[in-house]
C-alpha cells in the first residue's frame, strides 16, 4: 500500500523534452504507452529508444543523482507511472521484496546494456539492423530513420542500403563518427 503512494502517473505529449542534458534524472519511469528516445544532444546521437511496457531512465544520473549527459524526449504521446529516486530508495530499505526486485531490475538493465555494447562491437551494421527488426518489428513505422541509423552507428545512406539489401553482411559498420 505504501508503494502505491510512491508511484505517480505521467503524461508526455509527442515532442516533450522529459529530461534535458545537464539536469538530474530524478525518476524511474514505467512506460505503459508510447515511445521515448534517449540521445546525446551535442551530437544528436541516439543511444536507445524505449517502447511501451518497459522502464526508462538515465542510470548514471539517476543512481548518482548527478547531471545527465543525455536528454530524453517523447517520440509519441506517452503515459505511465514514475517513482522518485528518494521513494525507490525508501522502498528498498523498508521492504525486502522491493530490495529483491531492485536487484533483479538492475541485472536486467545491465544485461540489456551489455547486449547493445556487444552488438556494436561484434556485429556488422546489417546484423544489428536485423536484430533490431526482430526485437521490435514496428520500429520502422514508429522511429524516424535518422534515429535508427544513429542508434545502429551508421549514416542514413548506409541504413538505406542495408534496408535495400545492398549492404554486405560482413562489414563492421563501426563508422560511428559519420552519423
Amino acid at each position: 500500500e505504501m508503494a502505491k503512494s510512491y508511484f505517480m502517473p505521467f503524461d508526455f505529449v509527442k515532442g516533450k523534452l522529459i529530461l534535458r542534458k545537464g539536469h538530474v534524472c530524478r525518476h524511474l519511469y514505467f512506460l505503459k504507452k508510447g515511445l521515448v528516445r534517449c540521445y546525446l544532444p551535442d551530437e544528436d546521437r541516439t543511444l536507445w529508444c524505449e517502447f511501451e511496457n518497459n522502464f526508462f531512465f538515465i542510470p548514471q544520473s539517476f543512481f548518482n543523482q548527478l547531471p545527465a549527459a543525455e536528454s530524453l524526449v517523447a517520440l509519441e504521446d506517452s503515459e505511465g507511472i514514475r517513482i522518485s529516486y528518494t521513494h525507490l530508495e525508501k522502498l528498498y530499505q523498508e521492504n525486502h521484496q522491493w530490495a529483491k526486485w531492485g536487484i533483479r531490475f538492475m541485472k536486467e538493465q545491465y544485461l540489456k546494456i551489455e547486449s547493445i555494447y556487444t552488438a556494436l562491437l561484434y556485429q556488422s551494421a546489417t546484423e544489428r539492423y536485423e536484430t533490431l527488426i526482430k526485437a521490435q518489428p514496428d520500429v520502422l513505422q514508429r522511429v524516424p530513420l535518422q534515429y535508427i541509423a544513429s542508434f545502429l552507428g551508421v549514416s542514413p545512406v548506409s541504413l538505406s542500403r542495408i534496408r535495400g539489401g545492398r549492404q554486405v553482411v560482413g562489414t563492421t559498420g563501426n563508422d560511428f563518427n559519420k552519423c
